[in-house]
C-alpha cells in the first residue's frame, strides 16, 4: 500500500490542498490576494494612527507587523495588545530573541 510518513500530521497540508483543488488556480490565487489587500490596508491604517512604525507592510506575505514609535511612552505593544483583546481581537505580542530584546512587536 502506498503511506506518507512524515514527522508531523499532515492534516493543514490536506486541507490546503483540498482547497487548492476545491477553488482552482484563479479561485485560490483571488483569496491570496484579497488577504494581501486586507493586510495591506490594515498596516496602513495601523501607520496612518501616528504612534506606530511598521516593520513589514503586509505586501509579500498576507501579515504585517509593527511597533511604537521610540518618542511614544504612554504605552508599549503589550498594552495594545490587551486592549486590543477587550474587544475580542487576538493580537499578540512579541519580544525578540537574543541581541534584539529591545524590541517588541505586534
Amino acid at each position: 500500500t502506498f503511506a506518507l510518513n512524515f514527522s508531523r500530521p499532515g492534516a493543514q497540508v490536506v486541507a490546503q490542498y483540498y482547497t487548492f483543488l476545491r477553488l482552482g488556480h484563479d479561485g485560490y490565487r483571488a483569496v491570496q490576494q484579497a488577504s494581501r489587500d486586507v493586510a495591506c490596508s490594515l498596516a496602513r491604517a495601523v501607520e496612518e494612527l501616528g504612534d506606530f512604525r511598521l516593520l513589514t507592510r503586509g505586501d509579500e506575505l498576507p501579515v504585517f507587523a509593527f511597533t511604537t514609535k521610540p518618542e511614544v511612552h504612554a504605552y508599549d505593544v503589550f498594552d495594545v495588545s490587551r486592549r486590543l483583546r477587550e474587544h475580542g481581537w487576538l493580537v499578540p505580542a512579541y519580544t525578540f530573541p537574543a541581541h534584539r530584546e529591545d524590541l517588541s512587536v505586534l
